[in-house]
């Protein structure tokens, strides 16, 4: 049995291209080599890795894991000889290993990548940011003195994004605009602390404890965190929402016909006032995530705590 695990870290981009008007260039090679670099922290999951810049199709795979399932992850699966196997459970099996018996539809995922996906369902329950709002004309953006970030629906690392006040910036804006047919636009917040919370969606949704994110300002995530005692991650009040936040986050997924692994984001701001505002849910990533690899990675090194840090 031979099990491949597919670093696609820039599949955002792939699905833009078959979501979105486009065009949707590569990255640059500066970027892709440091994504060749992070990808190599998939080896927790197996030895074999396929990084962006080999030659495609890899060969002779007969288990496969996509960072993120897209439409040619999909097509090498066709092609490839699976082995048959017997799923359990995934609440019975460790998490590195359970992770290889869920195959996402590629349409699916990419329908649950969508920001709008995650902004219908914090708009729904009351936890979206003040004033944060989809829009696909620049008349719907916000004039005020305030400072805002328009984020496109498909994008990570701080990529495809403009922040901006008032009428700024506004031909960048009506390009990304253009490119991707619709934009999240948020106000801009004074982030203190940034969470996440991870787990699988098969028959059930399992749920692992919140991590700490290490993310700039720019949005590039540098570190995940694991302590499962909390301890050391964000005040136990916080931590029970954002596990209730991904519940909710998982049953939607489900209910959309989505199965693999997911993660949300969350993070702590500052009000105007100065106090401490609990964002539940800021992005749901529909594929792994770091800090999923830093709970492999934990999972294998026997528990505790467990810092993957790029």
């Amino acid at each position: 049995m031979s099990r491949l695990v597919i670093g696609n870290l820039a599949a955002e981009i792939d699905m833009a291209r078959a979501a979105t008007p486009g065009p949707h260039p590569d990255v640059s090679p500066a970027a892709l080599q440091l994504i060749r670099r992070h990808a190599q922290r998939l080896s927790v999951f197996a030895d074999r890795l396929w990084l962006p810049g080999d030659p495609w199709p890899p060969q002779g795979a007969s288990e496969i894991l996509a960072w993120a399932e897209t439409d040619s992850i999909a097509a090498l699966r066709a092609s490839s000889s699976p082995v048959a196997r017997r799923l359990l459970p995934v609440a019975s099996r460790l998490f590195s290993e359970s992770v290889w018996g869920l195959v996402p539809d590629p349409a699916t995922a990419r329908r649950c990548n969508h920001r709008a996906f995650a902004f219908n369902l914090a708009h729904a329950n009351g936890w979206s940011l003040p004033g944060a709002r989809l829009i696909t004309s620049l008349d719907e953006l916000p004039r005020d003195s305030h400072q805002w970030i328009a984020k496109a629906p498909f994008s990570a690392a701080g990529r495809e994004r403009v922040r901006f006040t008032g009428s700024e910036h506004r031909t960048r804006l009506a390009r990304l605009l253009a490119r991707f047919g619709a934009l999240l636009v948020e106000p801009w917040v004074d982030r203190v602390l940034d969470l996440g919370c991870a787990g699988l969606v098969g028959d059930t949704v399992r749920l692992f404890p919140p991590h700490r994110l290490d993310i700039e300002r720019s949005g590039v995530f540098r570190a995940a965190v694991i302590d499962d005692s909390g301890a050391t991650i964000a005040h136990p009040t916080f931590l029970t929402e954002v596990v209730d936040t991904a519940a909710t986050a998982g049953d939607a997924l489900r209910a959309a016909g989505y199965r693999g692994p997911f993660s949300i984001d969350a993070y702590l701001w500052r009000d105007e006032a100065g106090a401490p505002r609990l964002q539940r849910l800021s992005e749901i990533n529909a594929r792994l995530t770091f800090g999923l690899v830093a709970r492999a990675a934990a999972e294998r090194a026997g528990g505790g705590k467990y810092e993957l840090r790029l």
